[in-house]
């Protein structure tokens, strides 16, 4: 009987060996997840205030406040449920892992598609660009520069990619109708990151925390509108567990 070429078999053996290094060095990406809307909420600004009993013939002195609704930013919130799965082409399921606390990131995106190994911290010209897009100014209170204008963040992963602690520009939405201090024990930290020329809203999991109305929510995301637009800003969501 023939005998097996060696060198054959000592390349195939090589050959395995640095394809199961590959695989066990890809990571999972961030996927679409399935969106069950709930509601949505604005406030009235329309109805006027009025004084009576002011004689004519006097000056009337008074102080005016208004808290300026917003049209160029939207937010969503919210809870996630879900699991770690060995899934076939057609979503049936081998087995899964369900987790005991929800971590990870939530990502919104004008992009419907993204390059997750070139994710990275959003740098000026993409912030720029996208005020461009959105018909703000960096100078205005309410700009993307201005609103996400500090760099203290928890170091996270995104498709086994870390983002450094403090790299990025970041910001944290509010928690029971009140500013929280930017720090690393902030919740509902909101990170700018960027993949090719898209800059990605990216916010950090903070599972059953306060939200901002004094509900527990998962997740709390702010994200850029047109205020001129014809049409609202479609958005396209990823999740990412972990």
């Amino acid at each position: 009987m023939k005998r097996p070429n060696q060198k054959w078999i000592g390349m195939s053996v090589c050959l395995a060996f640095i394809f199961a290094l590959f695989c066990a060095s890809v990571w999972a990406v961030p996927g679409g997840p399935t969106i069950d809307y709930i509601s949505n909420s604005t406030k009235d600004t329309t109805t006027p205030t009025s004084r009576a009993g002011d004689d004519g013939g006097y000056i009337v002195t008074m102080n005016l406040t208004m808290d300026q609704q917003t049209e160029y930013w939207k937010a969503y919130v919210g809870n996630i449920t879900g699991s770690v799965t060995l899934d076939d082409a057609s979503s049936q399921t081998i087995y899964s892992w369900s987790f005991a606390t929800i971590t990870g990131e939530v990502f919104a995106t004008r992009a419907s598609s993204i390059t997750w190994a070139n994710i990275a911290c959003a740098n000026g010209t993409i912030i720029t660009d996208e005020e461009d897009y959105l018909n703000m100014t960096s100078a205005q209170i309410f700009s993307i520069n201005n609103t996400f204008n500090y760099s203290t963040h928890d170091s996270f992963l995104v498709a086994g990619k870390s983002i450094a602690q403090s790299s990025c520009q970041n910001t944290a939405t509010y928690v029971s109708d009140a500013a929280q201090t930017i720090d690393l024990d902030a919740v509902y930290q909101e990170v700018l990151l960027q993949s090719g020329s898209n800059l990605v809203y990216t916010t950090l999991i903070s599972n059953d925390e306060t939200g901002y109305n004094g509900d527990d929510f998962d997740f709390q995301i702010l994200v850029g509108e047109a205020e001129s637009a014809p049409t609202p800003i479609t958005y396209y969501f990823y999740v990412e567990l972990g």
